[in-house]
């Protein structure tokens, strides 16, 4: 395995990482929602010493904390890419049980958004599901979904 290791640490303040190859790695890239369609993601090969831990500090990626979707990315002498996702899910729990809690209080409410609700949770497990799989390519898509649904610009969730 070349990513070895690929958490958050206990106060998520950074992802740890350490990669083992036998085959010299070229490359050491990180992906988030803000550059998974582009060609190359923020680079970190600088930190990388193999079989060490490295972190990705908030401060490497200019952000105040850590959500959403991560996957990494080790490219080696020989052509191959490894790929390993990370997942934050702390925001979209707490968006997905804040609106079940505020249309909770109103029946009317609740049978109106209850798609809504029960499709967002669906989404996050799917999320999960993605990540356990494999399926990098739909991981940025369903994290976008949560995003949407979460934020005030989501005109078909009752907003």
């Amino acid at each position: 395995m070349v990513i070895s290791h690929l958490d958050f640490n206990s106060d998520k303040t950074s992802i740890e990482v350490i990669i083992s190859s036998s085959i010299g790695v070229t490359k050491v890239s990180l992906l988030d929602k803000t550059n998974f369609d582009e060609a190359e993601g923020y680079v970190f090969t600088e930190k990388y010493i193999d079989d060490e831990l490295f972190n990705i500090t908030l401060s490497d990626l200019n952000i105040g904390k850590f959500s959403g979707v991560y996957v990494l990315e080790v490219y080696l002498e020989n052509g191959q890419v490894f790929r390993k996702a990370l997942i934050e899910f702390t925001d979209f729990k707490k968006c997905i049980l804040d609106k079940v809690l505020e249309k909770g209080a109103c029946n009317f409410c609740l049978q109106y958004d209850s798609r809504a609700i029960i499709n967002s949770f669906n989404i996050l497990q799917a999320l999960e599901l993605a990540r356990d799989v494999g399926s990098i390519n739909s991981l940025f898509t369903l994290a976008n979904s949560l995003d949407l649904y979460c934020s005030a610009e989501c005109s078909e969730c009752g907003n």
